[in-house]
């Protein structure tokens, strides 16, 4: 398995006797599925919140919230089909703060 790096790729076939030598004419971008996943916040109004999810395709996030920064409670498990995924939150009412993490599900 690669690091997540610029690559060059090359590939050796041998059978019959004979050996070929097939090489990628660029760089391969090797990307990691692990990268963790980023979030932007906006306040949509005093009681609404759009969380804006970034990661990688096909990466399963789950988006969690925390009063205390200490326990933590999921509220959404996503499988992204895009690099984005934006949430609508509406914290129950009387909630003074809160806090929201997304992590890579296991």
């Amino acid at each position: 398995m690669l690091p997540p790096a610029v690559h060059s790729l090359l590939a050796v076939i041998t059978g019959g006797g004979r050996t070929r030598y097939l090489y990628a004419p660029e760089l391969v971008q090797v990307l990691s599925n692990l990268q963790p996943p980023t979030l932007d916040i906006t306040q949509i109004n005093s009681s609404k919140f759009r969380i804006g999810v970034n990661g990688l395709i096909s990466q399963t996030l789950i988006l969690q919230t925390s009063s205390n920064l200490v326990s933590w409670q999921s509220i959404v498990t996503n499988t992204l089909a895009t690099n984005r995924w934006v949430y609508t939150n509406t914290p129950a009412t009387g909630t003074v703060k809160l806090f929201y993490r997304a992590k890579l599900s296991n």
